[in-house]
């Protein structure tokens, strides 16, 4: 129900709001507005409600429901004055970039969101969207309380805009499904809000079947379709309000030529208090970044207005532009204290010698042509190769060459209506590009690319002029290398493990009433979103209450890292530990009990003694034990003063495929950087022959992240299979299966591709581990025995330790 609340419900929400504020401010302009420009600016508004309705204290579900009386109340007004008319091309079109954006969700069968750990920005937009509706832009109390609060005292202290959080926030209020399930139908709503402004804007040039092929070929560009499917919220509101502010210009100018001079002075007034809305929405969603867009398309407004003379004097034009800004004034009140913060805070991030050369998730610098739309590869941080890169080259010069004849069609017809939008793109692009990295390059290049196939698809429907035969087929084979382009994406896109996000939410639950901070550790950074009641510390994430201090100093972010290759006062300083289910993990330090147990994670506390005082790792990669040092273990025990004794955690019964030592299929290769990983670019298989040395019932582990169904099997019987995008170092649990003592067939498979989402998702493959289900106590050892018991066997690790109170049961062994 969830689901279809999501994919049906937001959408049809977002419209009717939309709708309904755009129908109050064609009310109170007193502008003919066109219906089709209704939902982008109505949007617009709703953006410069709830930002302004959260920043001054409309808590709760007051701001959306103001926003929705509004909305009410314009639909009422069009209804009564015949204003609503049926759903023509427009709608069609807004229906047809919705499903090519929720695509990769709709056809998993249920909610997800796509680009999950690729571009993980997606958790801090669901976390900020999280906090607004219940603490408007006021900072947490205080910091060290857990990730979450951290992160949001990081990132509001900074300016950071909230527009589009905010819209998100107040449609999570009038459609009470989870934020994540609301995330990707919300991103792909603005996309569809996108392409109907741009459809609006090139209509009186190329008629409105050529402006809704327009429309759709701005969106469908893979470079813009490719952000979107990472998550960048913003980045797609950014343009849709540009393309609004872009497309409620373009109305006015041929409003005003058609209104007597007369009457011009009051309707430019009245027009520049109108655009003076989707341009508050842009500095409200981009802040600082997106005020230059925002003051170009309004200087180009105003020039072409001067140029055309249809400003009918210098007092009109001074009213115009005090009405203006007094709108913008109220409008961004909200944004504008924090725009130096937030400049300030972008200038020294992706603009310093320092950050130059940031690629941030990239690959590379991306290139200018990627801005065509055409690009054969799944992944756009990487060249396309072979055929793949042959065609690009030709989908790219079939769209540079429709929007030379688009210029020189324009050029002759003497309408630069397109310019709006695709002059600021491009001038910001042109400007930005050479002081900034190259991640932040991307996005001005992302923002640039809808405007190059826009303006693309006026140059056929400039051609189907001339020849309609010519302009159809050289707009199928733009629109097709579009969709070409977008489909590799979908079969490449990592979508986000519901079913684990499903267990965070359960430890959520359960360790929400918790008053110590609990050590999560796994490299998740959505624990900060779904463990938002918990106090949690995400030991590897670049701000949280206390980073992971490693025993070997190094890197760590987005990185995993065993309890035992963490220092021992950092992991005990933490009363609980909560660690993803793997047969390679270690066993927290003596003192913590298992308390709570999921699908995915394992909840530890530690009880009242004993006190750890050394604490001797064993480790190995993929291995929770190793057999020690006989050295190490005797000096361990004479370390041991009267009353300490040792504990021995014991190591787990495994039987294990090593995907590099197994005989595996030839296109398996073995992963660069990650140790006893392949990396699988071909359907295949590995297998290997174990023993099994204790008979008994054991479950199955893979280990890796991939998008394919990768399918185990023992002696030729399944036991199960494993698919989905996983963490760094993290294992997908597979079913259990008796074996007995004796020789085994282990075998892992790859099938041949298919037609789901994410399917292209090769990602890397580590070993298949059968580990043995079995209650495994600490034992406790006296060090005159240390030799005898310890040496020559397998331990997860060896513990010297000062036995607590007589409740403690290392205590009651040792009496």
């Amino acid at each position: 129900m969830d689901t279809v609340a999501a994919w049906v419900l937001l959408p049809a929400v977002l419209v009717a709001v939309s709708f309904g504020l755009g129908a109050v401010l064609r009310r109170v302009s007193r502008l003919p507005v066109p219906s089709g420009l209704l939902v982008p600016i109505g949007m617009a508004l709703g953006v410069v409600l709830a930002l302004s309705g959260y920043s001054i204290g409309l808590r709760g579900l007051l701001t959306p429901v103001l926003i929705a009386v509004l909305a009410l109340a314009g639909i009422v007004l069009a209804v009564r004055r015949d204003e609503i008319k049926r759903p023509g091309l427009g709608a069609l079109l807004w229906l047809a970039v919705y499903g090519l954006y929720m695509g990769p969700v709709v056809l998993t069968g249920g909610w997800t969101w796509p680009g999950y750990n690729f571009v993980n920005d997606t958790a801090v937009q669901l976390v900020v969207a999280d906090w607004l509706p219940s603490n408007g832009r006021a900072l947490p109390s205080e910091r060290g309380i857990s990730t979450t609060t951290d992160v949001l005292t990081t990132y509001l202290s900074g300016g950071y805009p909230q527009g589009s959080h905010a819209l998100l926030a107040a449609l999570h209020g009038l459609v009470p499904v989870g934020l994540a399930e609301l995330y990707h139908p919300f991103v792909a709503s603005l996309a569809a809000t996108c392409a109907l402004a741009l459809s609006v804007l090139i209509a009186p040039v190329v008629g409105r079947r050529w402006a809704a092929v327009g429309g759709f070929a701005a969106v469908a560009n893979n470079l813009f379709y490719q952000y979107a499917l990472q998550g960048n919220m913003k980045e797609i509101a950014t343009a849709a309000t540009l393309a609004t502010a872009a497309a409620l210009a373009g109305w006015i100018l041929s409003h005003l030529r058609r209104t007597p001079r007369a009457r011009r002075g009051r309707a430019l007034v009245a027009s520049a208090a109108l655009l003076a809305v989707p341009v508050s929405a842009a500095v409200d969603v981009l802040s600082v970044a997106g005020a230059p867009y925002a003051a170009l398309i309004v200087v180009l407004w105003l020039g072409m207005a001067a140029a055309q003379r249809l400003i009918p004097d210098l007092r009109s034009l001074g009213l115009a532009l005090a009405a203006g800004i007094a709108v913008l004034a109220v409008a961004t009140a909200a944004t504008l204290p924090r725009l130096i913060t937030w400049g300030q805070t972008t200038s020294t991030t992706f603009a310093t010698p320092q950050m130059a050369e940031d690629l941030g998730h990239l690959a590379r610098p991306l290139e200018l042509r990627q801005t065509a739309g055409v690009w054969l590869i799944g992944d756009y941080r990487f060249p396309p190769v072979g055929t793949s890169a042959l065609l690009t080259t030709l989908g790219v010069v079939l769209v540079g060459g429709l929007c030379l004849v688009a210029v020189l069609a324009l050029a002759r017809r003497r309408d630069a209506r397109v310019a709006l939008f695709v002059v600021p793109v491009v001038v910001v692009m042109v400007l930005v590009t050479p002081r900034v990295s190259p991640y932040a390059d991307g996005k001005t290049l992302m923002l640039m690319a809808p405007g190059v196939t826009l303006l693309g698809a006026v140059g056929a429907a400039a051609l189907a002029r001339w020849r309609p035969g010519v302009g159809i087929v050289l707009a199928a084979a733009l629109v097709g290398g579009l969709l070409l382009s977008d489909a590799m994406a979908y079969h490449a896109v990592k979508l986000a493990p519901v079913d684990r996000i499903e267990s965070l939410r359960d430890l959520d639950r359960h360790l929400g009433e918790d008053r110590g901070l609990a050590l999560f550790n796994e490299p998740e950074e959505f624990a900060k979103v779904f463990l938002d009641d918990t106090r949690h510390n995400a030991s590897t994430e670049a701000i949280t209450p206390s980073q992971v201090q490693l025993r070997i100093p190094q890197g760590f972010g987005n990185l995993y890292f065993d309890l035992d290759e963490q220092t021992l006062e950092y992991v005990t300083q933490f009363p609980t530990v909560v660690l993803r289910r793997s047969p390679a993990a270690s066993r927290p330090p003596a003192p913590y009990e298992l308390s709570y147990r999921n699908r995915h994670y394992e909840v530890w506390r530690r009880r009242s003694g004993p006190e750890v005082l050394e604490h001797l790792p064993l480790q190995g990669i993929y291995q929770a034990a190793l057999e020690p040092s006989c050295q190490e273990v005797v000096a361990l025990a004479r370390r041991a003063r009267e009353g300490e004794v040792l504990v021995a955690a014991p190591a787990p019964t495994l039987v294990m495929l090593d995907t590099i030592a197994a005989r595996r299929s030839a296109g398996w290769n073995p992963h660069p950087y990650r140790p006893r990983m392949v990396l699988t670019a071909t359907p295949g298989e590995a297998t290997a022959r174990v023993s099994v040395r204790k008979p008994g019932v054991y479950r199955g582990w893979i280990a890796g992240s991939f998008g394919r169904p990768i399918t185990a099997y023992v002696d030729d019987r399944p036991i199960g299979s494993a698919r989905g995008v996983n963490n760094v170092g993290q294992w997908h649990a597979l079913e259990t299966v008796p074996l007995t003592a004796g020789r085994h067939e282990l075998r892992i498979k790859r099938p041949s591709g298919g037609l789901a989402p994410g399917d292209g998702y090769a990602g890397e493959l580590g070993p298949l581990v059968l580990e043995r289900q079995e209650d495994a106590q600490l034992e406790r050892v006296a060090p005159a025995q240390a030799r005898s018991r310890l040496c020559g066997r397998e331990w997860d690790w060896i513990e010297r330790v000062r036995p607590g109170d007589r409740r403690d049961p290392i205590s009651r062994r040792a009496a």
